[in-house]
């Protein structure tokens, strides 16, 4: 009689165990889909980051560049051009050039 007692008691707390594991593994199977939604999205999000960033580098690239052109035309309007048969063509100082690019590379590029 006691053996029967206690074989239905750990019957009963086997399947009382039994179906909180289930629960349980139902609930852990949920946050890890959850888990690997909240990944793709994180993946996406990077994807278009990494995406923005490049296409943010090309525009001060651009932008560098284009400063660049409008203060070597500033400086080449600045003076009249009058040219003489005699007199060599004037080029614009390199140096000030190379000076001026190495000033925006540092003020775009530098982190």
């Amino acid at each position: 009689m006691i053996y029967k007692i206690s074989t239905i008691a750990c019957a009963l707390g086997c399947i009382f165990l039994g179906t909180r594991m289930n629960v349980v593994h139902k609930d852990n199977q949920a946050l890890i889909q959850k888990l690997e939604e909240t990944q793709l999205a994180l993946d996406e999000i990077t994807l278009k980051n990494q995406k923005l960033t490049e296409l943010n580098d090309y525009m001060l690239t651009e932008n560098a560049q284009l400063v660049l052109q409008k203060n070597e035309t500033k400086f080449i309007n600045s003076k009249p051009l009058i040219i003489y048969r005699n007199e060599k063509n004037r080029n614009v100082n390199d140096n000030a050039s190379e000076q001026f690019n190495e000033f925006l590379s540092r003020r775009y590029f530098a982190q």
